[in-house]
């Protein structure tokens, strides 16, 4: 499968009003996949998102733990191979 990945850093946003600035509408299609990072800052403007991508720096490096938000998030979920440490 192809898709069209978008990444926003919207940690400089004032309010979710502010997204259409952004072109936001123009990357909500099928076939994309949005990563976007300081998601609670476009609050209003945003749906819920379908995974959480959740990065933690401990002494030994970092962590990274996936959550479903949907359910079709759910099933991306289930679909990835499991992860040895």
């Amino acid at each position: 499968d192809h898709y069209q990945v978008f990444h926003m850093d919207l940690y400089r946003l004032q309010d979710g009003g502010e997204l259409e600035f952004l072109g936001i509408s123009e990357m909500l299609n099928p076939g994309s996949i949005q990563l976007i990072e300081w998601p609670e800052r476009g609050a209003g403007g945003l749906a819920e998102a379908d995974l959480h991508v959740i990065l933690n720096v401990i002494p030994e490096g970092r962590t990274c733990e996936l959550r479903a938000g949907s359910k079709p998030g759910e099933q991306v979920l289930l679909h990835l191979p499991p992860v040895h440490a």
